[in-house]
């Protein structure tokens, strides 16, 4: 997934996450999933993120997600928004607007009801939430990628 990403959120979830796809991603195996099941409610809302990338080649991006968390179940939600970028990829244009990038997903929160996942269409983005539950910061767990986002609730 290009990113969020964004996340890709999870540019934090941008793409977590999110964002638009990058087909040399490589997760990290087995995938990181929540191992007990958190407060899914905590993350209830919308949030707006900044996500700044790097790949390995070089290239760079940097994107605007707006993401909105649904819970569905015990530690667990969906999650939806869309994701702006630009980049400096020569293999595709550098501008992405907003209606062309759309995000989904789910997530988990961890029983500590500070750490958890997005995941999307790429790697999942691991996530702390702050104990007032304003901010999320995350990074993507693709390997040969730096990718990381701070949303804040809106």
């Amino acid at each position: 997934m290009k990113k969020f990403a964004i996340v890709g959120f999870l540019a934090v979830l941008a793409a977590a996450g999110i964002g638009p796809a990058t087909a040399s991603s490589v997760c990290p195996s087995p995938l990181p999933n929540c191992s007990s099941a958190g407060n899914a409610s905590l993350l209830s809302g919308s949030f707006a993120c900044v996500d700044g990338a790097a790949q390995s080649d070089g290239s760079q991006e940097s994107d605007v997600v707006l993401v909105t968390f649904t819970p569905v179940g015990s530690g667990t939600g969906n999650v939806t928004g869309e994701v702006a970028g630009n980049q400096n990829n020569s293999t595709s244009g550098t501008y992405r607007d907003f209606t062309a990038n759309t995000i989904t997903g789910t997530y988990c929160i961890n029983a500590d009801n500070v750490t958890g996942y997005v995941m999307g269409r790429d790697c999942p983005h691991a996530f702390g939430l702050t104990s007032g539950h304003t901010m999320l910061r995350a990074i993507n767990t693709a390997e040969g990628r730096e990718d990381s986002l701070v949303c804040r609730r809106q």
